[in-house]
Order: structure tokens, then sequence, then C-alpha cells
């Protein structure tokens, strides 16, 4: 029963750090995702300026509001990953203390 119990302790732990791995890589993989659009915006604020003709700037208003719309459903995405993560580390939590806790 003891080696039972450690053995679902191990479990756990590996579980919970499983999860925490893939909250670490949403979190990473959002914040990835919003230097990139920064970063676009300064290239096309960039390009804006330099250029002085108003076909190329509604052209580039069109193309950068696309990629913000899918850059917005990439991090409702990801936010949805990062909340199930989340909610798995929770449930695993909860059952390394309900082991641990568990009598013997």
């Amino acid at each position: 029963a003891d080696s039972e119990a450690r053995e679902a302790r191990m479990q756990a732990a590996l579980v919970e750090e499983a999860a925490k791995a893939a909250v670490a890589r949403a979190e990473a993989a959002q914040a990835k995702a919003l230097r990139d659009a920064e970063r676009e915006r300064k290239t096309a604020l960039r390009a804006t300026l330099l250029s002085s003709r108003a076909v190329q700037h509604r052209r580039r208003y069109k193309e950068l509001k696309s990629r913000l719309a899918q850059l917005l459903v990439a991090q409702e995405s990801l936010k949805e990953q990062l909340r199930s993560a989340r909610r798995g580390i929770g449930k695993l939590t909860e059952e390394r203390t309900f082991l641990l806790v568990r009598p013997q």
C-alpha cells in the first residue's frame, strides 16, 4: 500500500510538472506572438512614414488589419490552452494533496 501511494505521488508529480511545462510553453508562445505583432507594427509604421503614396498605405493597412485579426485569434487560442493547463495543474495539485493526506 505504501509503495502504491508513493507511486501515485510520483505519477502526480510527473503529471504536474508536465502541465507546468505546457503552461510555460503557452505563455512563451503568447509572448512571442505579441512581440512579433509589435515588431510588425513598428515595421509597418516606418514603411508608412517613408511611403507617400495613398494606395500603398491602404494596401499595407489592410494587410496589417488582417494580420492583427489572425494574431488575436491565435492569442485567444493560446489563452484557452493556458486556462486549460492551469485547470489541469489545479486538479493535479488537489490529487497530490489527497494522496499525501490519505490515511495509510
